[in-house]
């Protein structure tokens, strides 16, 4: 057993590695997920062993002051609305936004290689302990690993606040905010590989039983669709994309065009309050806060398909709620947090092509190329069309977007790009010539 417990706890080597800081603490709890088809939508029914329920149910590095754009009922807490569509989080105020490639980044390479290196030396000493421990001293062993984890993982939410917050006021750059989110997400996976050995160990172990699984989705919020991009590692993307990245006072968010589609991840974190008693303290209540900021999402899809609401899960411990929604469009999972009730955490990903547009009547021409893009809802992705004026073929042109380039618009004469917040400056070339548009942003034309 002793060799079984120590093979568990190794990862626990990940937590030495790390700079400590001293936050709040949580404790740990359990969840169970069941379809929503499964079980009665009124007073949750599903509960586990530990009483926790779940079910299933812009120009570069410019400040913009934006258009106030939550709708007039209070509660949405920055969730704006969007017809035939989901809703979006967004962020508000004075918002930086930019383009970044996910291209391997020196500095956060180094600083992986830098925690591995002191994992590496560490790894015997922990190691000796777990091995050679009474099963009290075990259980002490486990209990003191399991506290320096979680105050890691406060450490990492710290850490992203503080430099998005340079960020923001121009005290930090695009490339040195892009390397502490690809430390954490680094930390993150380390981390939530430590929690889940963690807790194989501690079932090995007498007397002592931990369940990570709110912790372990607390630390999702490093490692989203977008932010999975800028891993560090080998296994990371092999060529680079462009993400358009925006910070504010109140928070992150990331967004990608891939492929086909449209990914974003928001973090507002003015919408998480843990010293406010919680008010969202039910499986039901979750499900009721969820339909309030996306109600085309909840009840306008097809039925019997198991979409709308698929998922709800209760992590009361890390104080938020879990829900995830499936659309006709795509996905959408969002983290509620019990204090505020707004959404701390939104993910989405939808389909370009499900996902409607509306052609602006505004059109811009040169002596050969006309110019025209397509919107879509809120800060998604705007589709740029270019044809021949005289006869009406696509042309195949370059796209800049505040004197960025952003791809080429190739045989069929279109391109999606992400818009800036604000107005920006949008333009097709050709190697003989060039067509200019001035562009509104899409906070202004809320």
């Amino acid at each position: 057993m002793k060799n079984a417990v120590s093979a568990a706890l190794l990862a626990l080597l990940l937590v030495c590695s790390l700079p400590a800081i001293a936050l709040a603490t949580v404790d740990p709890a359990g969840d169970e997920t069941l379809p929503a088809a499964d079980i009665d939508h009124g007073e949750p029914t599903a509960v586990d062993w530990l009483g926790y329920e779940s079910r299933s149910t812009s120009e570069p590095g410019v400040l913009r002051e934006l258009t106030p754009v939550t709708v007039d009922d209070a509660s949405m807490r920055g969730v704006v609305e969007a017809d035939a569509t989901t809703n979006r989080l967004v962020l508000e105020g004075d918002v930086r936004s930019s383009y970044v490639e996910t291209s391997p980044n020196l500095g956060a390479t180094l600083a992986a290689q830098d925690d591995a290196v002191r994992i590496d030396n560490e790894r015997f000493v922990v190691d000796r302990a777990i091995t050679d421990g009474s099963t009290v001293e075990r259980q002490e062993a486990i209990e003191a690993a399991y506290d320096r984890i979680q105050t890691r993982v406060d450490a990492l939410e710290s850490r992203e606040h503080e430099a998005v917050s340079a960020h923001v006021s121009g005290q930090l750059s695009d490339e040195a905010l892009l390397t502490v989110l690809r430390r954490n997400y680094e930390e993150a996976n380390a981390l939530d590989e430590a929690l889940e050995q963690l807790e194989a160990g501690a079932d090995q172990t007498i007397g002592i039983s931990i369940d990570t699984k709110p912790d372990q989705m607390f630390l999702e919020q490093y490692r989203g669709p977008v932010r999975s991009q800028f891993e560090v590692g080998g296994s990371g993307p092999q060529t680079t994309a462009d993400v358009r990245l925006e910070t504010s006072a109140d928070g992150v968010s990331l967004a990608m065009i891939a492929g086909d589609e449209y990914v974003t991840e928001t973090i507002r974190f003015d919408n998480r309050e843990l010293d406010r008693s919680p008010e969202v303290e039910s499986l039901s209540a979750a499900e009721e806060y969820a339909e309030l900021y996306y109600p085309w999402t909840v009840n306008e899809q097809p039925v019997g398909v198991r979409m709308g609401l698929n998922t709800i899960s209760d992590y009361s411990p890390v104080r938020l709620h879990w829900v995830e929604m499936r659309t006709v469009q795509g996905d959408l999972e969002v983290s509620l947090d019990t204090g505020s009730t707004g959404v701390y955490r939104e993910v989405q990903s939808l389909s370009i092509e499900s996902v409607p547009s509306t052609s602006q009547e505004e059109t811009w021409t040169n002596d050969t190329l006309e110019l025209s893009i397509n919107r879509t809802a809120v800060d998604g992705p705007m589709e740029v069309v270019v044809t021949d004026q005289e006869t009406g073929d696509p042309a195949d042109v370059t796209v800049v977007v505040d004197g960025r380039e952003l791809g080429q618009t190739g045989e069929d004469g279109t391109l999606w790009i992400l818009p800036p917040v604000g107005e920006f400056e949008l333009s097709a070339q050709t190697p003989d010539e060039t067509v200019n548009a001035t562009v509104s942003g899409w906070a202004s034309t809320i």
